[in-house]
């Protein structure tokens, strides 16, 4: 059976408009799919009904946290830090950092609704931050991230949150103890990490994190106590303030690191307390209740160093609640960094902790029980350039491969088909008779071809 041009033709624009109608098909059955495949795209109110209010309704402040930090929780176990950051995705290095696992925990705990979420998987993710490999300087010690290694701070962080989850038999004090002490330097203070640039110098966020971390497993006489305290006091300026390291100028937001590593050392008595309350002071602001020209976490910070110098009577505390509330947005319940911001993109979790720290540290949780109208349920929604980046570079989400101590992305072929194996499977369908006859002709003109040579040699 012969098919002549046109009619080939006519087979083809029908088998390309059959392929498009199955792919809208399949698109208007689920528009959503190619995103909630691709991206984990998750609303954890599916998971905790009971947890969400109806929208535009009263609920408590502290309800309303809730619903935050549940919209922020991905199923897989871990947290975004906003409701438009990226996802987690090896591919582009961006891992949550054991600090995040410790800050949401602690939020929950501080609002006492650590029992409103499975924490099972969460768990499951922070053990994996143990080094497991025999074979690695870091053997038994907890990385910071999936994609970054142990440092002082993670390790003080894991030493709080591992018992808290049940998996503090996990943790290898005597490995850990050993690599904090290793931190210190000549000059008393410690690196977070031990392979850090060799300029690199001391400061007082990995000072007070190594002695804090000691502090906990009780080795705090295996550093150098004096050296600790001289480094820990050559960042203690004139002016009552601290700064970070010996060389810098001192800064409001390093104060409390400074007064709990005296504390640590159990030289308190170092402790110029006026000088130091009155250095805090001329960056707050009474009236108003927070620090001039700073967020929430800048009062935060200011917060707990009045109170380890014991002198929070010297400041307004229905201001600076009251300061604290206004920060709490009605659009969705979500926290901004002061009341006088208006852009609801620059929410943050950030924001919200600090909140729930500075209520807690002052002992007025009680303020979250005051009933507060959000106009609409918060709700994680990947970023649109993130896909149309992820499209144009990837073109799919990868499961991941792990080889030695790297992960390496691999293209996840059953979500192609998953995508598209109805439309392929049509295309296919219909490919197959057209692919049949053009051989077939194909094969006829080469015998016509063939014959009529033989002809011409009889001829």
């Amino acid at each position: 059976m012969r098919f002549r041009k046109k009619e080939m033709l006519v087979l083809l624009v029908f088998e390309l408009l059959l392929f498009s109608i199955s792919s809208v098909f399949i698109s208007r059955k689920n528009p959503q799919a190619i995103d909630n495949l691709h991206y984990g795209e998750f609303h954890p109110h599916s998971s905790y009904p009971n947890h969400f209010m109806p929208t535009g309704q009263n609920i408590t402040r502290r309800e309303a946290i809730i619903n935050y930090m549940l919209a922020l929780y991905n199923e897989s176990g871990y947290f975004h830090c906003y409701l438009r950051a990226t996802p987690l995705d090896p591919r582009l290095n961006n891992y949550p950092s054991i600090i995040d696992y410790n800050d949401f925990y602690k939020t929950f705990e501080q609002i006492g609704a650590t029992g409103v979420l499975d924490w099972s998987n969460v768990t499951r993710n922070v053990a994996a931050l143990v080094n497991t490999n025999p074979s690695s300087i870091f053997y038994k010690l907890v990385n910071s991230s999936l994609d970054s290694g142990p440092g002082a701070i993670s390790s003080a962080v894991a030493l709080e949150l591992f018992p808290k989850l049940g998996i503090g038999d996990l943790l290898d004090y005597e490995a850990i103890g050993n690599y904090i002490v290793s931190l210190q330097r000549s000059d008393g203070g410690f690196l977070d990490k031990k392979y850090e640039i060799p300029e690199t110098c001391s400061d007082m966020i990995a000072t007070y994190a190594a002695l804090h971390a000691l502090s906990l497993m009780h080795r705090l006489h295996e550093a150098n106590i004096d050296k600790a305290l001289a480094f820990v006091l050559s960042c203690y300026r004139n002016d009552g303030g601290f700064s970070n390291t010996p060389a810098s100028e001192s800064l409001p937001d390093v104060v409390p690191l400074g007064l709990w590593s005296l504390k640590l050392l159990g030289r308190s008595d170092l402790i110029r307390v006026e000088d130091t309350t009155s250095y805090l002071l001329q960056y707050w602001d009474d009236e108003g209740g927070h620090v001039n020209g700073g967020t929430i976490v800048n009062t935060e910070r200011f917060v707990l160093s009045m109170i380890e110098l014991n002198e929070l009577d010297r400041i307004n505390m229905t201001n600076l609640i009251n300061w604290v509330l206004w920060c709490q947005t009605h659009v969705n319940g979500v926290f901004l960094p002061t009341p006088d911001e208006t852009d609801i993109k620059t929410e943050r979790f950030e924001w919200c902790r600090a909140a729930v720290n500075i209520l807690s540290v002052c002992n007025r949780t009680d303020a979250l029980d005051e009933k507060f109208f959000v106009a609409e349920q918060p709700v994680y929604t990947v970023p649109e350039w993130y896909k149309e980046f992820i499209r144009e570079h990837f073109g799919t989400t990868p499961t991941t491969i792990q080889v030695g101590p790297w992960v390496l992305p691999r293209i996840d072929i059953m979500a192609v088909f998953t995508r598209w194996g109805a439309p392929i499977a049509v295309f296919t369908a219909i490919s197959a008779p057209c692919a049949y006859i053009c051989h077939n002709n194909r094969a006829e003109r080469k015998a016509r071809r063939e014959l009529r040579k033989k002809r011409k040699r009889r001829l």
